[in-house]
């Protein structure tokens, strides 16, 4: 069984990030130049932050088993821009101090897919809070990466 959040998660949900360079800096930590939020949950949504972080499960990546979650961290310092389509900062981090897999697979030409299912403001106003999105990284051909491999 294979797991793709490209045909579960309804396009008006998906939060897609790429950037233009991967910059590898060692113990679970990677920097991400020029990065690009982007996709239709943008138009509808309350501004980003100009620094911050959110949590994202990959979970989903594993067909095994894992002790727990795979959870990962992605902070930013300087939102550059944004409108209804998109997203833009100088550079992101993403810290994967739990398993560590994305030293040495991501590459300059991937994408990040989010889900913003339940993250929008009208379940926060319900008092409906998720601590984490749903995320899956895809290489240049669009293919899930396989981390249990």
């Amino acid at each position: 069984m294979k797991i793709d959040l490209r045909w579960k998660v309804p396009k008006s949900n998906q939060l897609w990030l790429k950037w233009d360079k991967v910059e590898k800096q060692g113990n679970g930590l990677v920097n991400l130049i020029n990065p690009v939020f982007y996709g239709d949950v943008l138009s509808d949504c309350d501004p980003i932050e100009k620094s911050g972080f959110i949590n994202i499960d990959l979970t989903k990546h594993f067909i095994i088993q894992i002790p727990g979650p795979y959870i990962i961290k992605l902070s930013w310092d300087n939102l550059t821009s944004q409108d209804g389509s998109k997203a833009t900062f100088d550079k992101m981090t993403i810290e994967d101090s739990l398993l560590g897999q994305l030293d040495n697979k991501l590459s300059d030409r991937d994408l990040l897919l989010l889900d913003a299912t339940g993250h929008r403001t009208e379940e926060e106003a319900k008092g409906r809070y998720k601590h984490s999105f749903q995320g899956m990284l895809y290489n240049d051909a669009m293919e899930a990466y396989d981390f249990s491999k």
